[in-house]
């Protein structure tokens, strides 16, 4: 209904303005007839004035004889011949005829008030007198007259019909665009009351959107804090699992393997070495030694990275200052430590500590770097974390399909409630950088 109503509206405006352009021309039109009327009626009394001037000095040259009258009619003649020539030009087809009858009344006046004025001229007194007394000059006089007056009330008649037309056009226009305004007026106000219902229902369906909306929003963040908790616990569950295996691996396996290289210690005391095959037997005892140390060593480095000493015994700096001097040795890549203390209990500085591990380990893995950069440092309530390195980089739109050593450390900061940024490009190497709120410090004062 809307469409449709809206649809009439468009019409009755594009109708409007058809009808508006119609009168405009048809009134456009009576006007220029109208105004041509009058310049033809206002050019025709200047004839008229011009002939009557032009009668004047001729009757004054030819009783006076005074050349000053002489210039005054031939220039009255000249300016008979100029409106003689516009009034030809603007003349309407309906009083054409007419026009040229008066034209030709006035060139024949012309002709004999030239021929007086000639004689007079010549001193023939009995000639002009002898024309003069004829009556000819009166008599085109008088046609010249009556068919200007005829011409001119003709072109009044014009103008009193062009008025009357102008009037009525007016008139019909005027009612017309009243209908056409009050119609259109109707169908706004329908289409208004029809607007107005619309959006109202719009409103209430945004409404119930937005409520639904709300109510979505808590339950995504009421199941992303369920999912950070579980997230949380699952981090504090794998820590404590890794705590256990190193526990286990120091007390169980490294008992076994100190036994074991005490046994071998006896051994080597008990071979004679005065037999033939006490040398060998020496070397295999020291092979065997040397891989039960091997062992030790090993079993070491699998309990620091499941659970680094440095960091429950000395603190998140000089962890990560073994952590980087540890890899440096290893890789023999460049690494450069700016580290400042920062306010972290155990689970964010262990958050730290997997971040800054799993970043290095991508860099001896993957970026071919040669210069590593780690920074540490505090400002205001916030601990800031970043690894830098030289390296070739890689597209960061690919992110999300990449490593899932990334996405782990993501899932580690997002659950210490910080964030975490990753910039990188082809070529331009990559940076690592994360923030987490720092914790209150201890009544104590120890960090």
């Amino acid at each position: 209904m809307r469409k449709i109503l809206t649809v009439l509206v468009f019409l009755t405006c594009a109708a409007l303005l058809v009808i508006n352009e119609i009168n405009f021309r048809a009134t456009n039109l009576a006007f220029d007839e109208a105004a041509t009327a009058r310049r033809v009626n206002l050019q025709l009394q200047s004839l008229m004035l011009a002939v009557s001037d032009a009668e004047s000095t001729q009757r004054s040259y030819l009783l006076t004889g005074d050349e000053r009258y002489q210039a005054d009619f031939i220039q009255h003649m000249s300016d008979i011949d100029t409106q003689s020539a516009q009034l030809s030009t603007r003349v309407q087809v309906g009083v054409r005829d007419s026009v040229d009858a008066l034209l030709a009344h006035v060139r024949d006046k012309q002709k004999i008030m030239g021929e007086t004025v000639a004689m007079q001229m010549a001193g023939d007194v009995q000639g002009w007198q002898r024309i003069v007394q004829s009556g000819a000059g009166r008599e085109l006089m008088r046609k010249i007259q009556a068919q200007g007056a005829h011409v001119i009330a003709f072109n009044n008649l014009r103008l009193k019909r062009f008025d009357v037309q102008a009037r009525q056009s007016l008139q019909i226009a005027r009612l017309a665009m009243a209908g056409m305004l009050l119609f259109a007026v109707g169908m706004i106000i329908l289409i208004w009351r029809q607007t107005v219902a619309k959006e109202r229902r719009e409103a209430r369906v945004q409404q119930m959107l937005e409520a639904e909306r709300i109510q979505l929003e808590k339950t995504v963040e009421q199941r992303t804090e369920s999912l950070r908790r579980l997230a949380a616990h699952l981090q504090l569950v794998r820590e404590d699992e890794r705590a256990r295996l190193a526990r286990e691996l120091h007390d169980e396996l490294g008992a076994l393997l100190t036994t074991a290289k005490l046994d071998v210690a006896r051994l080597r005391t008990k071979v004679d070495k005065s037999s033939a095959s006490a040398q060998d037997t020496l070397e295999r005892l020291a092979h065997l030694a040397q891989i039960l140390s091997d062992g030790v060593a090993l079993k070491r480095r699998i309990i620091e990275d499941l659970t680094p000493s440095a960091l429950s015994n000395l603190g998140l700096v000089p962890a990560l200052e073994n952590l980087t001097r540890d890899h440096a040795g290893n890789t023999g890549m460049a690494v450069v430590t700016r580290l400042e203390p920062v306010q972290l209990g155990k689970d964010k500085a262990l958050t730290v500590y997997r971040l800054v591990q799993e970043a290095l380990t991508n860099c001896s893995k993957y970026a071919r770097a040669s210069r590593i950069t780690v920074d540490l440092w505090a400002e205001g309530d916030t601990a800031h974390v970043r690894v830098c390195d030289d390296g070739c980089g890689f597209d960061t739109s690919q992110l999300a399909t990449g490593s899932h050593g990334l996405a782990g450390m993501q899932y580690r900061v997002e659950t210490q409630r910080g964030s975490i940024q990753v910039e990188s490009s082809p070529g331009n190497g990559t940076t690592i950088s994360a923030q987490l709120p720092q914790d209150p410090a201890p009544e104590n004062g120890v960090t």
